[in-house]
């Protein structure tokens, strides 16, 4: 049983590194199975849906889980402090896809559309977390949401222009000062009223 453990650990490696290398569509079945030593029957035995399979628990093993990565946003007790969270736990999660699967956000318009639905459904996912801990604070349903997308793309065009593109090394904008500017604001609008 050891050797199957091990067995499946190595697919999910290989095609972890297959990944990040070549991209998803860049990578095959063959490639995968070549890089662990194993057969094609022997990957599907472990992964019946072959890649599309894979693609879902490499996303998982590398911690793209919302609810795990923003459970501390439920101990929030005013909007002030919910934005604080927010802006301590989006950028873990938002990290992991600028470090680990980048390859993934580059190739999203030529996935198959089962694979495009499960990443649609993780972005959706943390929406959705962080939309019913607003509504906590924001009554309005229809503000809520809005609130909920402008702090999730304040932080995926953060990590977008900054980290990936590393443009801090041209304008020392840090994540602190992003955080500063995102509580200020929310502080003097009406979200927090």
């Amino acid at each position: 049983m050891v050797k199957q453990k091990d067995t499946r650990q190595q697919i999910i490696k290989q095609a972890t590194l297959l990944f990040k290398k070549q991209g998803y569509a860049g990578t095959s079945i063959k490639q995968i199975t070549e890089a662990v030593g194993i057969t094609a029957p022997a990957l599907y035995y472990f992964f019946p849906e072959g890649k599309a399979e894979l693609l879902r628990v490499v996303v998982k093993e590398l911690n793209m889980d919302p609810e795990a990565m923003l459970a501390n946003l439920k101990t929030a007790k005013s909007l002030e402090e919910l934005v604080e969270l927010i802006n301590t736990h989006l950028p873990e999660l938002l990290k992991v896809v600028a470090t680990d699967i980048l390859w993934l956000h580059h190739e999203s318009d030529q996935l198959p559309e089962e694979e495009k639905t499960f990443i649609q459904n993780t972005i959706l996912a943390t929406y959705e977390i962080i939309s019913t801990e607003a509504s906590r604070f924001i009554p309005e349903n229809e503000r809520a949401r809005q609130f909920a997308w402008m702090m999730f793309l304040i932080h995926d065009g953060y990590m977008e222009i900054f980290m990936i593109y590393d443009l801090g090394k041209h304008d020392p904008f840090t994540h602190n000062d992003l955080n500063q500017l995102i509580l200020d604001f929310f502080k003097q609008s009406s979200f927090s009223k």
